[in-house]
């Protein structure tokens, strides 16, 4: 996606009223908890999800859920099929 469409996201984000960072996301990705609860907004897609199964999850799915259940300020999520409002 990031490949595809990243020329065009970075307008987008050039034109908001505040900065905006993309954070592509590894399976490898390690994050400090400072950088951890600057994440608002989140994408859970196909390709992290690929390999989980009803009683377990994929390895990028097993990283990406660490990440995002230690970030606090985390206010929308997608995920490749839904989409969801998270209230604290």
């Amino acid at each position: 996606m990031l490949v595809e469409f990243g020329a065009r996201l970075n307008d987008i984000f050039a034109a908001a009223p505040r900065n905006i960072e993309l954070l592509p996301f590894s399976p490898e990705l390690t994050l400090d908890a400072t950088h951890i609860g600057d994440i608002e907004i989140a994408y859970y897609s196909r390709d992290i999800w690929e390999g989980t199964e009803k009683s377990a999850l994929s390895p990028a799915a097993q990283a990406f859920w660490r990440i995002i259940e230690r970030a606090q300020n985390l206010q929308w999520m997608a995920v490749y099929s839904a989409g969801m409002d998270i209230q604290r």
